[in-house]
């Protein structure tokens, strides 16, 4: 398998660079770049893997990727088997030297500066004043010069006055550069990702990793502070949300379609990791 290190275009005449993606489905290796990166997702849905944390996205996510921060936009399976899937994300890349060593370090951008520090967890902006930031990125991919820069330090300065976010990694989270541990954790996540309506194994997984079972067991949780069964239940419970919502499928076939072997093993793990009995979260849902 080849490095997941991104070593993204970026031109001499550049000192930051917006790009837009467009395609059935988003890259799904795992993967980090030194560049900061404030992607919104356009169209597209699935699963994120940042750091240490699972989430799903969807059209409307505005997320802030740290530096050197691991993550992968793992599209929905129907993406990878639909003729007009269309996953369509923007992003801006920028890195904290681009403009010199002191450029962030001036008091009129000391906001921006705290936020960037911060963005090594992940950041998800809720606020409805994302679309006004998605705006303004769009914006910012037609412009040149300095405009281009000053449409930049706006977008940050907005994003600075949200505070409706979340933090997605947690503070414990600390990434290696080492690449044999990416080849591991990238292998094990697609082997969970194309199985996740299957059995899986701690044993299954140790072996792709090319390791034992009780190396590989400590080794995943130490890159991820989770365990590996955590690991794939919070998988399989997001997927059961997206089916319970978006597919009308009853409690007990999704139990069944998510993997799980019995009804009461799979609403003890769909409480435990959304804090709501799978009933509950459908009434929840439909509040909204």
């Amino acid at each position: 398998m080849k490095p997941i290190l991104f070593k993204n275009p970026k031109t001499e005449k550049e000192s930051f660079y917006f790009q837009e993606d467009r395609s059935a489905y988003f890259y799904d290796h795992l993967h980090y770049h030194p560049e900061i990166q404030l992607m919104a997702i356009l169209k597209g849905k699935g699963t994120l893997f940042i750091g240490d944390k699972i989430e799903r996205f969807e059209p409307g996510d505005l997320i802030l990727i740290g530096s050197n921060l691991p993550h992968v936009f793992r599209c929905d399976e129907e993406f990878y088997k639909r003729e007009d899937a269309d996953s369509h994300s923007i992003s801006i890349y920028f890195n904290n030297e681009a403009f010199g060593d002191e450029f962030f370090k001036l008091p009129e951008l000391y906001n921006i500066q705290q936020m960037i520090a911060t963005a090594s967890q992940g950041i998800r902006i809720k606020s409805d004043k994302r679309f006004e930031v998605v705006e303004k990125m769009k914006a910012l991919g037609k412009t040149q010069g300095t405009l281009r820069l000053i449409a930049l330090l706006d977008i940050l300065h907005d994003i600075t006055t949200i505070s409706d976010c979340d933090y997605l990694c947690s503070m414990q989270y600390k990434h290696t550069n080492r690449e044999s541990d990416h080849w591991r954790i990238n292998a094990v996540f697609d082997y969970v990702m194309t199985n996740i309506d299957k059995k899986i194994t701690l044993e299954d997984a140790a072996e792709i990793a090319l390791m034992s079972p009780t190396a590989f067991s400590r080794f995943f949780k130490q890159r991820t502070k989770k365990t590996f069964i955590n690991f794939v239940n919070e998988i399989k419970i997001g997927n059961a949300c997206k089916l319970l919502v978006e597919k009308n499928h009853n409690i007990s076939e999704v139990c069944y379609m998510t993997g799980f072997n019995n009804i009461s093993n799979f609403n003890r793990q769909f409480k435990t990791i959304t804090g709501y009995t799978p009933s509950n979260y459908l009434k929840s849902y439909r509040v909204y």
